[in-house]
């Protein structure tokens, strides 16, 4: 049985919900929240597979509530559904560990379409933010990132192990994870998939995707990712959830 969690203010939008998350499958078991305090407490009561919350409900941030669900319930895929259109709070959302952002003007298919790519383990990224990130600065600038750390981030975005970067990029395993944990430090995210989603959301990182590929002597990536990070490009939306934070 799928058993799934709405949390919402108001107690229609809450009912509306229910009855598009059933549309999931025969066997769903879906259950209503109008609070943050009453979902944690039926969160802690049993096992869910599956959270729909909005937000933009008065007396709480949206970021401390994705941040304490994701620390308590870490396996828990939580798909916002909210009055906002805004990119930034789109952005903000997923960095903080959201696996989708629906705005309530969507349709119920677009809602059940990032429901289903949730709990198959993927993280949906909003249309507003197919486009990329915020034009002006490289992204390696905006996060004070070295062109070392960089080289590192490319790879793990395409998927790479840390043995498998440390192998093409010429490094010790340790000197990778040193890196990795310098990266999720100064993008503020706690694990790859957060990493990946945030470099993809970025009209740079296809250009940085493919400057590897185009470049396989060490000179010319240099000369290469110095190119490629002041450009942009459009990203897929969709991306794999990878496991463990720093697992090799």
């Amino acid at each position: 049985m799928l058993k799934a969690l709405v949390v919402d203010h108001h107690t229609l939008v809450c009912e509306l919900l229910i009855r598009i998350v059933h549309r999931l499958g025969d066997d769903v078991a879906c259950h209503g929240a109008g609070n943050v305090e009453e979902a944690l407490s039926l969160l802690e009561g049993g096992h869910y597979d599956l959270m729909l919350i909005e937000l933009m409900m008065p007396g709480i941030n949206g970021a401390d509530i994705l941040d304490t669900l994701r620390q308590r319930f870490p396996a828990l895929p939580v798909v916002v559904v909210s009055t906002s259109d805004d990119a930034a709070i789109m952005s903000q959302a997923i960095r903080h560990g959201a696996a989708g952002f629906v705005p309530k003007s969507c349709s119920s298919d677009e809602l059940l379409e990032v429901l289903r790519k949730a709990l198959a383990g993927c993280v949906s990224l909003p249309p507003q933010l197919k486009a990329g990130g915020p034009i002006g600065r490289s992204f390696a600038k905006r996060h004070g990132l070295t062109r070392g750390q960089m080289r590192v981030l490319v790879l793990l975005v395409k998927g790479g192990s840390n043995r498998e970067i440390a192998s093409q990029l010429g490094l010790l395993v340790g000197t990778v994870k040193s890196h990795i944990a310098s990266i999720f430090k100064a993008l503020k995210v706690t694990r790859r998939q957060q990493a990946i989603i945030l470099t993809q959301q970025d009209k740079n990182a296809h250009r940085l995707l493919q400057f590897h590929s185009k470049s396989p002597q060490r000179n010319n990536a240099d000369r290469a990712l110095q190119e490629e990070i002041k450009l942009g490009a459009s990203m897929p939306v969709t991306v794999a959830i990878r496991p463990a934070a720093l697992a090799g």
